[in-house]
C-alpha cells in the first residue's frame, strides 16, 4: 500500500458535470474538465498500487502526472476511449466508472512491462561478463557463449520454442506479496536459464530473442494474466451484483462459447497484447492470429451487443477468473 504522503497535493475536485464534459469534448476533444476526472480517480486508485512497481519513476510523487498523460494520450486518444466514454455514458457516475476501467487498465499494462523488463534488466549484467561474449547483428548486441561456434542470425520459432523448452525445469521462486512484482528467478537461477539457452541456441542471441523465450516459458506471467485481477476486479459496491444478471449470464455463456485457445485470445487483446505476440504464443502467422481474434470478438459482439456498458464491464468482472487461467494450448 503506498502511503498518502507519496502522493502529490491533491487535484482540485472534479466538478462532475456530465453535459460540460461532452460539450467540451465536441469542440475541443480531450479538455481540461476530462483531465480533471481523470486526475480524481487515479488519484483515488494509485494508494492501492505500489509505486515501486507500477510508476515508471518508483514514486507516485513524481510519477502520478506521468500516469495521467498516459490514460490520456494512450487510452482515451490512442484508443479512442475519450469518445467511447462520451457516447456511452448516461451519467456522472456511468462516465466515473468506464473512465476507473480504463486509469486501472493503464495501470495494469505498466506492471506487465516491470515483470518481464525487471528480468531482462538483470540478465544484462550476467551477460557482460564470462562465460558470455558479447558480438554484433546488425546493430543489435548479441551474446553467445564463450568460445562456442554460433551463427549471426536471428533464430527461428522453434529454435526459441527449444530454448523454452530447455529451462522449464529451472525452478522459479515465489512470490508472497500482491503489492510487488514477481522476482520469477533468483540470481543464480537466472545465471542457470542464460547460460542453458546460451547452450541451446545455434544463434548469437539479442535482448529481444531473450525476452519472447522468457514470454513462451513464462506463460502465467503474460499480461492478460499476470493483472486482469487489477482491472476486471468487482468493486466494492457492485459486490452484490446477482447472479442472474444479464452481465453475468453473458459470462457463463462466453465460457461456454470460447475454447481454450480463444480464452487466451481475449485475455491477451484486453491487456493489450499485439497481434504478433499473439501469433508467437500460438505458433501460427500473424495474420492467422488476427483471424482468431475476429472470430473471438464476432462471439463477444454477439453475447454483448444487446447489454448495456454497465451489464458489459459486470460480464468482464465475471470472466476474470476464467481469463486469469487463460494460457496458450499446448502446441
Amino acid at each position: 500500500m503506498v502511503s498518502r504522503q507519496d502522493l502529490p497535493r491533491r487535484p482540485p475536485i472534479a466538478k462532475g458535470d456530465l453535459a460540460a464534459i461532452a460539450n467540451e469534448f465536441r469542440r475541443r476533444g480531450v479538455g481540461p474538465l476530462m483531465m480533471d476526472e481523470v486526475r480524481e480517480i487515479a488519484y483515488l486508485l494509485v494508494p492501492k498500487y505500489n509505486a515501486a512497481v507500477y510508476s515508471e519513476v518508483g514514486n507516485w510523487r513524481h510519477g502520478f502526472d506521468d500516469l495521467v498523460q498516459d490514460v490520456a494520450a494512450d487510452s482515451l486518444l490512442g484508443e479512442r476511449q475519450a469518445a467511447y466514454l462520451i457516447e456511452t455514458a448516461n451519467s456522472i457516475n456511468e462516465f466515473r466508472r468506464l473512465l476507473t476501467f480504463q486509469v486501472k487498465r493503464r495501470l495494469a499494462r505498466r506492471r506487465t512491462r516491470t515483470v518481464i523488463d525487471n528480468l531482462l534488466g538483470r540478465a544484462r549484467p550476467i551477460l557482460d561478463e564470462p562465460p558470455f561474449r558479447r558480438s554484433e547483428r546488425h546493430l543489435q548486441v548479441t551474446y553467445a557463449l564463450d568460445g562456442a561456434l554460433r551463427e549471426e542470425r536471428a533464430a527461428t520459432f522453434r529454435e526459441l520454442q527449444s530454448a523454452s523448452a530447455a529451462i522449464r525445469h529451472i525452478p522459479q521462486a515465489t512470490s508472497s506479496s500482491r503489492d510487488r512484482a514477481p522476482t520469477v528467478y533468483t540470481s543464480t537461477d537466472l545465471a542457470d536459464v542464460l547460460v542453458r539457452i546460451g547452450e541451446v541456441l545455434p544463434n548469437a542471441f539479442t535482448i529481444g530473442e531473450l525476452d519472447r523465450i522468457l514470454r513462451l516459458t513464462l506463460p502465467h506471467l503474460l499480461p492478460g494474466v499476470l493483472d486482469l485481477d487489477k482491472y476486471l476486479e468487482v468493486d466494492t459496491d457492485d459486490a452484490d451484483v446477482p447472479f442472474d444478471s444479464p452481465g453475468v449470464v453473458a459470462a457463463q455463456e462466453v465460457v461456454k462459447r470460447l475454447d481454450r485457445e480463444q480464452l487466451f485470445v481475449l485475455a491477451a487483446k484486453l491487456a493489450g497484447l499485439s497481434d504478433i505476440v499473439i501469433a508467437d504464443q500460438l505458433d501460427v502467422s500473424r495474420r492467422t492470429a488476427g483471424n482468431r481474434k475476429q472470430a473471438v470478438y464476432s462471439i463477444l459482439e454477439d453475447l454483448l451487443g444487446p447489454l448495456v456498458d454497465s451489464e458489459r464491464l459486470k460480464c468482464l468482472d465475471s470472466l476474470g477468473p476464467s481469463l486469469r487461467t487463460a494460457v496458450p494450448p499446448d502446441g
